[in-house]
């Protein structure tokens, strides 16, 4: 009925369908089919870890890293913790002015409940470093800073540490990973060697390091630079 004008109806009763076959064949039972839709299923973490970054050992030199002040951004064979390479960032035989960084962008997944970053770094800085620092930062992908695990300072451990960071928090987001080293061009220099970087999201406990640092490095800065 189309709701203009006139009306129509009809009547229905003793509606019936037979099927008939030969004799002694019985009449095929009606069957019916019902079709049950397959269950919405709610993506979740995939069990077990996922390391999450790409070289994190340097063994593809700087493939998948981003450098900035690239005279003082290198590989480094002098010294690494997984061979052939590492990462270095400023130096001690060569004057820099400037911030020399190295960085990559990380795409952390929801759903994971323990997210760690582990790094080794050798750090290096002559006495009268004036503004020189080392750090270890994680930024949002416009370079807002979120984090600095390693704030900025002058140590001069001359030897591998093995550090570990909690950083669960930023479950779900994109971030950039960046290690810096700045050196001001006067007095003395500041450098520092990366390797074996791994940011592992575990369904699970996180992975436990390999080695606990002794001792945090000193001094602590007050405010740190973004």
């Amino acid at each position: 009925n189309d709701g203009v004008g006139g009306r129509a109806a009809m009547f229905l009763d003793d509606v019936s369908l037979n099927t008939c076959g030969l004799p002694g064949t019985p009449a095929p039972t009606a069957t019916t089919t019902l079709t049950v839709p397959a269950p919405t299923v709610t993506p979740s973490a995939t069990p077990g870890c996922q390391e999450l970054i790409l070289n994190g050992a340097f063994t593809e030199a700087l493939a998948y890293w981003e450098t900035v002040d690239a005279p003082g951004t290198a590989i480094a064979v002098e010294r690494f913790t997984s061979a052939p390479y590492s990462l270095k960032l400023g130096s001690l035989d060569i004057s820099f002015n400037g911030f020399q960084t190295a960085r990559q962008q990380v795409s952390i997944p929801a759903g994971y409940s323990n997210i760690t970053l582990d790094v080794s770094v050798f750090t290096q800085s002559q006495p009268g470093a004036g503004a020189d620092f080392q750090e270890i930062r994680l930024l949002t992908t416009s370079g807002v800073s979120l984090f600095a695990p390693f704030p900025p300072t002058q140590a001069n451990d001359n030897a591998w540490r093995r550090y570990q960071f909690n950083v669960s928090a930023f479950a779900g987001q994109t971030i950039f990973l960046r290690f810096g080293v700045n050196n001001d061009g006067a007095g003395g220099r500041t450098a520092m060697y990366v390797d074996d970087v791994r940011l592992t999201a575990c369904s699970g406990p996180g992975p436990l390091p390999t080695s606990w640092p002794t001792a945090w490095p000193t001094p602590w800065p007050t405010a740190a630079p973004t």
